[in-house]
């Protein structure tokens, strides 16, 4: 029996090549960072920080790290789907291969720099130009007597 070249075969063909990227060449940010540090992991703490009763300072902190949990399962998320999709073939008969490189205009170290940059210039300017006033103290005022 023949396989057909119409677009149902190619989708199924297409099915299968994303299961198979998926479960072997990025299982690991897919599974692992994208859905469990990502997504499980947040939500377990945000349920705990919610049931259990806690100091104010904990929740905070808790609420926090849980932020930093979603923005690393979507950054995970980006990169499954830009470095997943240039991962696959444009024929579905295999993958390409990718590693980062560490220096250059592209590296991991520039990619580094230029996310911490924002919190270097915040610091800066929060401590040239500090967002919050000293208490001030309100005058007494002086009852008018007749």
């Amino acid at each position: 029996m023949a396989v057909g070249t119409g677009l149902g075969n190619v989708l199924l063909i297409g099915r299968g090549i994303v299961f198979q990227l998926i479960t072997e060449k990025i299982a690991i940010s897919y599974f692992g960072i994208q859905f469990i540090l990502g997504s499980v992991l947040p939500l377990f703490i945000l349920g705990t920080v919610a049931i259990a009763n806690l100091r104010e300072q904990v929740k905070t902190s808790l609420g926090f790290l849980s932020a930093g949990l979603v923005l690393i399962g979507v950054f995970a998320m980006r990169w499954n789907v830009v470095i997943g999709g240039q991962l696959m073939s444009k024929s579905l008969r295999g993958f390409t291969s990718y590693s980062p490189p560490l220096l250059g205009v592209d590296g991991i170290i520039v990619a580094a720099v230029l996310m911490i940059l924002p919190f270097i210039i915040l610091a800066v300017i929060t401590y040239l130009m500090p967002p919050w006033q000293e208490e001030v103290k309100l005058p007494e005022r002086k009852r008018l007597g007749f």
